[in-house]
């Protein structure tokens, strides 16, 4: 798991990309990294099912979902509708987006440029 990792660090810092970390800072355990991807909303579901909204990014051709039960998910919430209504698109994209493939399951948002943390969990 370490060279899967260390490769990810790597080709980040070589694109200049953002990386989520998490994990459990009292242990000194990281439990996840994942590359960022810079994304425009396409369309959000206009009610929660199960929990979650389905989100669908313009580019990636799958359909990511936005748990509701996520403390910050109110916040990812507001920026993911913004995006949809905002005239961003797949080349002129106004988030950074953390995805966790496992699960389709987006983990991070915030604004593109922005310096401030993401919501995360």
């Amino acid at each position: 798991m370490y060279s899967v990792l260390r490769d990810a660090i790597a080709a980040a810092v070589k694109n200049k990309n953002e990386l989520l970390v998490s994990g459990d800072k009292r242990r000194g355990i990281v439990e996840i990294v994942l590359d960022t991807q810079r994304l425009a909303t396409q369309e959000i579901s206009s009610k929660e099912t199960n929990g979650r909204y389905s989100v669908l990014f313009q580019g990636p051709p799958s359909v990511y979902y936005l748990r509701t039960d996520r403390p910050w998910s109110a916040q990812a919430l507001s920026l993911l509708r913004h995006s949809a209504s905002s005239g961003a698109s797949f080349s002129s994209p106004d988030l950074v987006v953390a995805l966790d493939p496992r699960n389709s399951e987006i983990v991070a948002v915030k604004p593109l440029g922005s310096r401030k943390a993401a919501a995360t969990p």
